[in-house]
């Protein structure tokens, strides 16, 4: 039976970036809500609605959040200048992948290379579908930017 043809790199690439970009997204928002930049309200219902999405972990989740966030009150901002920092990062290796630019595969193959023991890790101590998606988007993530070209001076 013929095999379909893979999809070309650039079509990868451009999944990739997607997917960055939507982590990027997710994190910005968590942290608008969290940082203290929106009103109590905002803050409420949005620990209301990850108390509701239960493959994120449920009520359990929504109170370890709730928690974490009460007991940082004095680093919130700085919490939200480093997610600022990160939604930055996702952005801009999102535009170098849908570019097809080499840099930014290898940025993601790092970032993805750097999360995994970690998600593993999370899969093991804590079985559920939260860690089970993160791990595999995060494999997903490696497969679609694997195998990286070399560059033509031989770097890296």
């Amino acid at each position: 039976m013929p095999r379909a043809p893979a999809a070309p790199p650039g079509h990868r690439l451009r999944v990739a970036a997607v997917i960055e970009w939507a982590k990027g997204l997710v994190v910005a928002a968590l942290a608008l809500a969290t940082a203290g930049w929106l009103d109590a309200r905002a803050e409420s219902e949005v620990l209301r609605d990850v108390g509701r999405t239960a493959w994120l972990g449920g009520a359990a989740a929504r109170e370890a959040l709730g928690e974490a966030l009460h007991g940082l009150d004095r680093y919130r901002h700085w919490a939200g200048g480093a997610a600022f920092v990160y939604v930055m990062v996702r952005v801009l290796e999102g535009l170098g992948l849908w570019q097809g630019r080499e840099w930014a595969r290898w940025v993601g193959i790092a970032g993805c290379v750097a999360y995994l023991p970690f998600e593993a890790m999370a899969v093991l101590e804590h079985p559920g579908p939260a860690p089970l998606v993160a791990l595999v988007v995060t494999t997903g993530l490696v497969a679609l930017l694997w195998p990286p070209r070399r560059p033509e001076n031989g770097w890296p």
